[in-house]
């Protein structure tokens, strides 16, 4: 259960009121579902009551970077994860809304309905809409997971740093989540980078280090001869955010438009329990 504070004199606090009316609105496989709101008397928060996560993601990428030297997950396990997520954003934004916090920590696992061989199987769901509520919303993205147009001043809009979030800065975001299944110890900004304006030196230096991971994703994906998946990892972290990859876009790509087998993650309820993310 989610809770927000109440306020003293304006009662449940608008953000709060905009999450529920969201998540009440929308109903997809990849976005948490909405069970009820509960409020107890002489309580000072009301909670949001939602299905019991298992995990969030972030603690599956701690699990890969803890283990064989931040071992990747293979391409067959990269392609459920991208085809659940970018169906889950894809569905939000086409009912105009942005996440606003693209981060593994908002992405969570949860029982799937369906068995596999190992037993009960899991699915990825988006969680925490708090930042969603308006249309458009106000940057929140975290220092990993922000965009350059959020950061660097553009001659088109003088010197003013944009100050919303868009469909383009969630998938930013969500590209290089992706890229951090394959790479885990990949960060788009080095840890040092703790202001704006350190972030934009960094910015500035973005396109030499993206051609080196470009490499590296390169490397990575030889076994898809048409580059199908090196594509979408690519158009989804492009700089120019006048040509990058939609959600959309990305889900009718060659690599993710037969969703045949991505409905659920291979790992059973146990293994996540256990922190079993590979064979």
């Amino acid at each position: 259960m989610k809770e927000y504070q109440l306020d003293e004199s304006d009662g449940i606090p608008e953000i709060a009121l905009q999450e529920i009316a969201l998540l009440r609105e929308l109903s997809h496989p990849n976005i948490v579902s909405f069970v009820d709101a509960s409020h107890e008397k002489d309580s000072s928060t009301i909670g949001l009551i939602m299905p019991l996560a298992i995990c969030d993601f972030e603690d599956v990428l701690d699990a890969c970077r803890h283990s064989e030297q931040g071992r990747p997950f293979p391409l067959s396990l990269l392609r459920p994860i991208a085809s659940q997520l970018l169906s889950g954003l894809e569905y939000l934004h086409a009912h105009r809304y942005v996440h606003g916090d693209v981060a593994p920590s908002n992405v969570a696992l949860f029982p799937a309905e369906s068995s596999g061989s190992n037993g009960l199987q899991c699915r990825l769901c988006w969680i925490d809409f708090s930042l969603s509520g308006g249309k458009i919303t106000s940057v929140a993205y975290r220092l990993p997971y922000r965009a350059p147009e959020l950061v660097l001043p553009s001659s088109a809009h003088g010197s003013r740093i944009l100050a919303h979030a868009s469909p383009a800065t969630d998938c930013w975001a969500l590209g290089h989540l992706l890229v951090a299944c394959l790479f885990p110890m990949y960060r788009v900004y080095s840890h040092s980078c703790r202001d704006i304006s350190e972030l934009q030196l960094q910015l500035h230096r973005l396109r030499d280090k993206r051609s080196l991971w470009v490499k590296q994703v390169n490397q990575a994906v030889p076994a898809l001869s048409d580059g199908a998946a090196r594509e979408v990892l690519l158009g989804l972290t492009d700089c120019d955010v006048h040509v990058r990859m939609t959600a959309r876009e990305a889900c009718e790509s060659v690599w993710l438009q037969d969703r045949a087998g991505c409905a659920c993650l291979p790992w059973s309820v146990e293994d996540v329990k256990q922190g079993h993310f590979f064979a």
